[in-house]
């Protein structure tokens, strides 16, 4: 074989492998760019989650906030309590006032025949 024939065979074999590693090459870098595209629509849904998750958490607490506490409901249930004492305390007294009227009503009725 000459000399141009060899060079013609290492050319051909020079551009086989240069082709192919170009191709291996362009092969990664697109697998990992759309790697890193889904890395990156992940890592932004995820955030996008948690910003409203945030929101959500920020504003159950000021509601919180808002409700009564311990203390003051351990008031309210003070004050029931007395007030069902009063209400029983005013219930006794209308009732022994209901007898006293029905009484002076049945001594009019007897006086009136």
């Amino acid at each position: 074989m000459e000399i141009v024939e060899w060079l013609k065979l290492g050319a051909s074999i020079a551009n086989f492998l240069i082709t192919g590693f170009i191709s291996y090459y362009l092969y990664n870098e697109k697998k990992n760019d759309t790697t890193n595209r889904r890395i990156a629509d992940l890592e932004s849904n995820a955030d996008s989650r948690l910003d409203d998750l945030s929101r959500r958490v920020a504003l159950v607490e000021g509601a919180m906030q808002q409700l009564p506490k311990h203390s003051d409901l351990d008031g309210i249930g003070d004050q029931l309590n007395k007030l069902a004492r009063e209400t029983s305390a005013q219930t006794a007294t209308l009732t022994a006032l209901e007898k006293q009227v029905g009484r002076i009503q049945e001594w009019l009725m007897e006086k009136a025949k």
